[in-house]
C-alpha cells in the first residue's frame, strides 16, 4: 500500500493526463515541476512546464527505481512541486512515450 504524501494526488486524473504530453523534447530542457500523481501501475507521474516555451509533458519515475529517471539521482517522490529542474528525455522506442533519462535539481 502506497502512503499517502501531503501534496500528491492519489490518482492522475483524465484531465492532467490529456493536458499534459506523454511526449517530452528530445535531449536537455528546464521544467518546473507541476503536479506528482500516483499511476496505477508502480509509477509516479511527473508533470512538467517547460520553462523555455510553457507546453506541458508527463513523465513517470518507477518504484524499480526509487522513482528516479534511469540516470538519476533525484528521486520524485521526494521532490516538492514547484522546483525547478534540468531534464534529460530522449524519444522512446518506435515512437512512442519518452525516456526519462536523467535530472538535476536548479537553484532558481
Amino acid at each position: 500500500m502506497r502512503q499517502k504524501i501531503e501534496g500528491y494526488k492519489s490518482h492522475a486524473d483524465k484531465e492532467l493526463l490529456e493536458v499534459y504530453s506523454p511526449h517530452a523534447p528530445t535531449g536537455e530542457w528546464d521544467a518546473k515541476l507541476d503536479y506528482h500523481a500516483w499511476g496505477k501501475s508502480t509509477n509516479l507521474f511527473c508533470f512538467f512546464t517547460s520553462l523555455a516555451t510553457g507546453e506541458k509533458y508527463r513523465l513517470s519515475v518507477f518504484s524499480r527505481s526509487s522513482y528516479q529517471p534511469y540516470k538519476g539521482v533525484v528521486s520524485f517522490d521526494q521532490e516538492p512541486v514547484g522546483a525547478v529542474f534540468k531534464l534529460a528525455t530522449k524519444e522512446g522506442k518506435d515512437g512512442g512515450l519518452s525516456k526519462f533519462i536523467h535530472a538535476e535539481k536548479l537553484d532558481i
